[in-house]
């Protein structure tokens, strides 16, 4: 799969009803690749999904140093999931699956966060009596550009108020129950390690509730 996009960043203001069809640019091209396995008719291995794919934004962008800039920003993303277990007899699509997620833009002049992953652990119909409810368990980290990281040091200077960003990385654990045939609540806990990328910044526990209505 391929596609163009109008990557103008005010596209978004909608000044002009959401009719703002001008493609000033610049492009943002994306291009990716997938792998289905295990997923015909009649199979019986276990099902996965492998996706890669690479993406370029045209035009220029200011580098972090101020001082110079750069010919727009690219990079790269990796996406796979794989059932790793089944349940039961697995006549139900009960199953232990593993997911994982790599997105790297390696020009850190430019790209606030060069490298960002997630994994973690779903179990579809963790229970026999409850084949349709999903339970998950993830964690996600992104790494801030050091070239960003310098410049807000030299502005801290200035600014003690300024925190520089580093890293974070989120802890996540939800279960999504199935309540009605198309109704689905999910609650969720999320704990938060230096929120915003700043080591000086405690740490932080979010509870959320999801609804999904399918009609």
């Amino acid at each position: 799969m391929a596609g163009v996009y109008n990557g103008d960043p005010d596209v978004g203001l909608a000044n002009r009803h959401g009719l703002d069809f001008t493609l000033r640019g610049p492009a943002l091209g994306i291009a990716e690749i997938g792998w289905r396995r295990h997923q015909q008719p009649g199979a019986t291995a276990l099902p996965g999904n492998l996706k890669l794919g690479a993406f370029v934004l045209g035009g220029t962008v200011q580098a972090y140093d101020t001082t110079t800039t750069r010919g727009g920003r690219h990079g790269f993303y990796l996406v796979a999931d794989q059932a790793i277990a089944r349940l039961g007899s697995g006549a139900d699509g009960r199953q232990l699956g593993l997911f994982g997620s790599l997105v790297s833009a390696p020009d850190q002049a430019v790209s606030p966060m060069p490298v960002f992953f997630s994994t973690g652990l779903v179990v579809q119909g963790p229970f026999a009596g409850r084949p349709q409810d999903v339970l998950a368990l993830g964690v996600a980290y992104g790494g801030y550009s050091s070239a960003l990281r310098r410049q807000q040091e030299a502005e801290a200077l200035l600014d003690p108020a300024l925190l520089p960003q580093v890293s974070e990385l989120t802890l996540e654990l939800s279960y999504a129950l199935q309540v009605l045939p198309g109704l689905v609540l999910q609650p969720g806990v999320q704990l938060l390690i230096h929120p915003g990328g700043s080591p000086q910044t405690p740490n932080a526990l979010a509870l959320g509730l999801n609804a999904v209505v399918s009609f």
